[in-house]
């Protein structure tokens, strides 16, 4: 399945870490123990000030405390840490606090928000770094977003909203394309934005198509115990899995019924149905593989050629989605700009784009062409069957 966006891993140790917590924009304290988002509330419970500043231990003991008393059982070292999917929400809602969660984007080296939870009617901030150096993941307390990101109000903006506001950033989708693989054949299908509830919908559907599946897989001896679980293959979806997925996958037609993670990132999620006993693994292939993008992985893992097809992510947003993609006419090239990484799409390929967009009627047919071509690429290049191997490899069933 392809999403519209992708979620970038922190990466090895960031450059730039030591020079923030210098300045004391970032806080980090040294716990031998799974503890490093509690240690990192405390700078919120217990914070520095001029005249104090509270040590290592101290943290520790206050966030061994607040530990205790969010989750009403003593804290014991063997604690396994903090897990986004099952403890965020009595986080938030016991302490009545919004937690910002930024990342390292390492490609071209900045800092983003990448989640959101928020608890309605709080005005409380909990900014974090999620920080991934390849063998462990690390919450730190980050006092001063705007050093981190570089991003700064214009005068207009505090004029309006006063300058202690704080602007963030939510992620709205707005496509998602499948690909199921059945003894039959191959066939996708696709939703977006423009068809109420179409997350849900969605999952209504991989749901029927597992139906499918298993009636494939069904031994020919009754006799032998059935296992009802079809596996929904993801690349790079850790993004989508937290801020979105989540959301939708408790209902009540279908809840999470297994969660496995691998340094706070979800590594495997086991959805089942309610009525159909049917059970989904979600997992995901950047879990598995070192490359940090699709091309890198066809070359590993599939047959080395890789073509990919053009779409202007950072040109199409929640604003302006709707305007611009009922339009026929090829999107311009100057939307094609890569202001992150402050590149530009050269005339051959905004040609090949041109000569692509116009075999379809709208922009909307192109975004879902290209979206479904994307995830063809993963059945094509065989690496489905690959990803469901290594899932049995590490993981099992």
């Amino acid at each position: 399945m392809l999403f519209v966006f992708g979620y970038p891993l922190a990466g090895a140790a960031i450059p730039s870490l030591k020079q923030h917590i210098k300045r004391r924009q970032i806080y980090y304290v040294d716990c031998k123990v799974n503890l490093c988002i509690w240690t990192a509330y405390s700078f919120i419970t217990m914070s520095n000030s001029k005249d104090k500043r509270w040590i290592d231990c101290s943290r520790i003991a206050e966030a061994k405390g607040i530990f205790s008393r969010i989750n009403r059982v003593d804290f014991r070292d063997n604690y396994q840490g903090f897990e986004f999917v099952r403890d965020i929400e009595n986080f938030i809602n016991k302490e009545q606090i919004n937690v910002h969660m930024y990342t390292f984007e390492d490609n071209l080296p900045h800092y983003e928000l990448t989640q959101n939870y928020l608890v309605n009617g709080s005005n409380k901030q909990f900014n974090i770094l999620f920080n991934n150096d390849g063998i462990n993941a690390h919450i730190m307390y980050t006092s001063d977003v705007e050093a981190l990101t570089g991003f700064r109000y214009q005068k207009k903006v505090n004029e309006k909203f006063g300058d202690s506001s704080q602007v963030t950033a939510t992620l709205i989708p707005f496509a998602i394309a499948s690909i199921v693989k059945l003894a039959s054949g191959i066939y996708s299908f696709y939703y977006d934005i423009r068809t109420e509830d179409f997350l849900d919908n969605w999952l209504e559907q991989i749901f029927e198509e597992a139906k499918q599946v298993k009636k494939d897989n069904k031994y020919l001896d009754e006799t032998i115990p059935q296992y009802y679980e079809v596996s929904v293959i993801r690349f790079n979806s850790a993004k989508f899995d937290a801020s979105i997925l989540f959301k939708n996958l408790k209902s009540k037609d279908w809840t999470i019924s297994k969660y496995q993670d691998q340094n706070t990132i979800a590594k495997l999620i086991i959805v089942k149905h309610q009525s159909s006993c049917i059970q989904l693994i979600f997992a995901n292939f950047k879990i598995y593989s070192m490359q940090h993008k699709l091309k890198d992985t066809v070359r590993d893992f599939g047959n080395g050629q890789y073509k990919k097809y053009r779409f202007p992510h950072e040109f199409i947003n929640i604003n302006n989605y709707m305007n611009e993609l009922n339009k026929c006419e090829p999107i311009p090239i100057e939307a094609f700009d890569n202001k992150l990484r402050n590149k530009k799409l050269s005339e051959d390929k905004y040609k090949d784009y041109q000569v692509e967009a116009a075999k379809h009627k709208s922009r909307w047919d192109y975004l879902k062409h290209f979206n479904i071509f994307d995830i063809k690429t993963i059945i094509c290049h065989r690496i489905f069957d690959c990803i469901r191997a290594l899932r049995h490899r590490y993981i099992g069933q």
